[in-house]
Parts: structure tokens; sequence; C-alpha cells
């Protein structure tokens, strides 16, 4: 089921999950689950630092979307998905920047549905491949990527950093 705003889906008969596109009054919401998954992550986190990246991705369609995770009317995480341009996967490609599942809803089924969603909303823009990172030392969540259809590509991702006020 679909509205312009949320997409929900059923995991079962007692659960229901909704996908809300996230909005300039969802970042205070989008900041403090990416607060806990920097934590659960071992990232670093700066709250100021977040606000603007929130601000500058939810303010440009074309830099892609976020989407709250709900599930009967709690929200249990997020998902952000961005746009780049590669030539090697064919032009437009998406990727999976962050996707955070709250500890207590974990393992139930959120993250392959987020991915469904994804894949679907992907098809939606005409997008040909979509990526994302996952920490080697995650193989959980590696086994679950690769039986979605996710292949492991062996090269390093190298970030040059070009504004230090970033850093």
């Amino acid at each position: 089921i679909s509205s312009k705003k949320a997409v929900y889906f059923l995991i079962n008969r007692t659960m229901e999950i909704v996908f809300k596109k996230a909005e300039s009054e969802d970042i205070a919401k989008l900041v403090e689950f990416m607060e806990e998954y920097y934590e659960y992550d071992h990232l670093v986190f700066d709250r100021r630092v977040a606000h603007k990246a929130l601000g500058e991705l939810l303010g440009d369609d074309l830099a892609g979307s976020a989407w709250l995770i709900q599930c009967d009317g709690k929200e249990v995480g997020y998902i952000v998905v961005s746009f780049v341009c590669s030539l090697e996967f064919h032009g437009r490609t998406a990727f999976i920047d962050e996707m955070y599942i709250r500890e207590g809803y974990r393992k139930q089924g959120f993250g392959v549905k987020a991915l469904v969603f994804v894949v679907e909303f992907c098809r939606s823009k005409i997008i040909d491949a979509l990526r994302l990172e996952v920490e080697r030392s995650n193989v959980r969540a590696r086994s679950v990527y690769e039986k979605f259809g996710f292949t492991a590509h062996d090269r390093f991702i190298i970030t040059r950093w070009i504004n230090s006020k970033s850093v």
C-alpha cells in the first residue's frame, strides 16, 4: 500500500511497517537515530554536521531521499539513499548511505523490508545499480546483503576530505 509520503507493509499479521519520506521537520528525529547508529558502529558523530548534511539531502531531491521506518506508529529506524553518476554502473546509481534499525527491532525483518522498499524506489527512478557500504567486521549484515543479491567488490573506499572544517 502506498501514498505519496509513506509506503506500508505488513511484516506479519500483527506488525505494520511504514516508510515515511523524511522532510525538514523530521531532522531532529533523524539526528537522534544517527547518533544511536554512529555510537553502535563506533563512528565520530557531530550534531552540527548531521543537521547540515540532512538539510542538504532533504532540500534537494536530486541528492537522494531519507525515510523514517515506523512499526505500529513507533519510529524504529531510518534509511538514506543518495544518488551519484557512475560510468561503471551505467549512469545514475543509488547508494544506501545509512540504514539503522533500533535495538529491540533487529532480526525481525525490518532491514530486509527496507531493502525491498529501496529496490522498488530505485526501479521507479530508472536506476540500474544500488550500492552500499558495510563494515568488514559486520558478518551478519554482509550475509543479509549477499543473500539479497549484493555482490562484494575487492576494493577499498578511500576518502580525501576537501574542506577541513568537515572533519
